[in-house]
């Protein structure tokens, strides 16, 4: 059976790949969880790095200017230094590092990665008022990053295991 690694933010799949070659005895994918974790985090960083530009929907709506005063007067001027939706920074670091709000757990079958901020939800869908500005929202250059990630720590995993895969560095 072939390994099949996905995941999905409110609903919308962000990432479904099946990887062909690693169908032996590959019962346990924690070995391989930081590197996928630490792979995400590096896309999130750009995310917010760029305004949510290197994401699939393009930058983000900016503020409205009277929102923009509010943010000032509450936050400081690092709220709109710092750039949209990085008012105290918790969302951004939550899905870049490790913090309380940091959702990170793994087992042998399944990853989950993410934030314990309802913002980041609101944020992702939009609604209201409230403009759609997807943290996690993957271009497909990021989703062939981690994709050629998952492929390359797999292949180090199971040749750890004594089976020899070819990898010949071409995403599956």
């Amino acid at each position: 059976m072939p390994v099949r690694l996905s995941f999905e933010v409110a609903g919308e799949k962000q990432f479904d790949r099946i990887f062909q070659r690693f169908d032996e005895d590959l019962r346990d994918i924690t070995p391989i969880a930081d590197e996928i974790r630490d792979a995400f985090w590096d896309i999130e960083r750009e995310q917010f790095q760029s305004g949510g530009s290197k994401g699939a929907s393009g930058r983000w709506k900016p503020l409205s200017p009277q929102y923009e005063a509010q943010k000032i007067a509450r936050y400081g001027t690092f709220a709109v230094i710092a750039g949209v939706l990085r008012a105290t920074d918790a969302m951004y670091e939550s899905l870049t590092s490790q913090t309380p709000n940091t959702v990170y757990q793994k087992s042998k079958d399944q990853i989950v990665i993410g934030t314990s901020l309802a913002r980041a939800r609101y944020h992702q869908t939009g609604g209201g008022r409230l403009p759609q500005r997807k943290v996690i929202d993957l271009s497909d250059e990021q989703r062939r990053s981690l994709t050629k990630t998952i492929q390359k720590s797999l292949v180090k995993l199971v040749r750890r295991h004594g089976i020899y895969v070819d990898y010949s560095g071409d995403v599956i």
